[in-house]
């Protein structure tokens, strides 16, 4: 699978913006990370916030999710993209990380950007 399916998928959230530094690709909401795309030495990966249970349990189900790379480990996984399989899957870990960012946001903010 390519990460540009999930560049795709991450833009196409409403008031998403897109950030490239180095070999990173940084999604936001009002400057919040909500998903993080690498491709840094050919090792392709995603890393999305969870919830902490929710998290470890995802690590000991499927062996392409890990902690965190360089962020929170209690609140992050990645997820090395060459080993996944489903598709579906990982669309709802980018949207539920979506909206566990998108929750953190006060009611101006979502105002703001139209997602009141």
């Amino acid at each position: 699978m390519s990460l540009q399916i999930f560049i795709e998928y991450c833009s196409q959230k409403p008031a998403a913006e897109q950030t490239k530094i180095g070999h990173s690709i940084y999604f936001k909401i009002k400057d919040k990370v909500f998903a993080i795309l690498d491709d840094q030495l050919d090792l392709e990966k995603l890393t999305v916030k969870c919830d902490m249970q929710e998290a470890v349990s995802l690590r000991l189900e499927y062996s392409y999710i890990h902690p965190g790379f360089h962020i929170n480990k209690e609140h992050w996984n990645t997820i090395f993209i060459k080993d996944m399989t489903d598709l579906a899957l990982v669309r709802d870990w980018i949207d539920n990380s979506y909206e566990l960012v998108k929750a953190t946001l006060s009611k101006k903010q979502l105002a703001a950007l139209g997602l009141s």
